[in-house]
């Protein structure tokens, strides 16, 4: 693999990798403000640190066959001080995928958080969203080029910021499986703060539409103020 040093000094960076291998990423580079990654390979050749100032980092990293997903994780922990994350698809496909049960690391000062979910696990999600205490806005894409599942096995506790803080919540490529729709009626029960919540480009016929549509406009919402919408 090209091995790519990052000089200490950089306040934004880039790299888009456009091959099968990837690359060797050394970071050391207290003074980053910006990170955008799209096609690195994480694994034993992947060292990012001295991150804390990064405001914000968008991450679409692949794993090698067989590695582990423990350095991916430890990005996150890297990035602790960010208040934008975007994570793509090959991202969220191995952190927030079966078996893996990660024990997520604190994002203390993240405002605003994207996913782009591939056959993710929706307890994954939500486990996530309990180290996001301050998360005001939640984004989520549905890859409608996978076969995206989002499975729902157990109720976890309730995230901090679903109660306090999560005030914006839009779901795109919403698809009418009974895990959205469940996942859609739980942030609508416990969300005590949530102001609106859009469900988007909802793939389905027009009769399923319609019963989707009716099915989550009579779930009791915990806040009041709360305006769910339809695009």
């Amino acid at each position: 693999m090209d091995k790519v040093c990052v000089p200490p000094s950089l306040k934004r960076l880039t790299i888009i990798i456009d091959n099968e291998v990837g690359a060797y990423l050394e970071m050391k580079a207290p003074d980053l403000e910006y990170l955008y990654i799209n096609g690195i390979t994480s694994g034993e050749v992947f060292s990012m640190y001295n991150l804390h100032n990064v405001v914000e980092a968008h991450l679409n990293v692949f794993l090698q066959p067989f590695s582990s997903v423990i350095p991916l994780n430890n990005l996150l922990g890297n990035l602790s001080g960010t208040k934008h994350l975007v994570l793509g698809r090959s991202t969220t496909k191995w952190l927030l995928g079966e078996p893996h049960d990660l024990n997520f690391q604190e994002l203390c000062y993240l405002f605003r958080l994207e996913l782009t979910l591939c056959r993710c696990n929706i307890n994954s999600v939500l486990n996530l969203l309990q180290k996001c205490p301050m998360l005001q806005v939640l984004i989520i894409h549905n890859d409608k080029e996978q076969s995206s599942f989002l499975r729902w096995t157990s109720t976890p506790c309730v995230p901090n910021c679903l109660v306090s803080h999560l005030t914006f919540i839009q779901f795109k490529g919403f698809r009418g499986f009974s895990d959205e729709v469940s996942f859609a009626e739980y942030v609508l029960q416990k969300g005590l703060v949530l102001k609106t919540l859009i469900i988007a480009d909802i793939s389905v016929d027009l009769k399923e539409k319609y019963d989707i549509l009716k099915t989550i406009s009579d779930v009791p919402r915990a806040s009041g103020m709360c305006q769910l919408k339809f695009d």
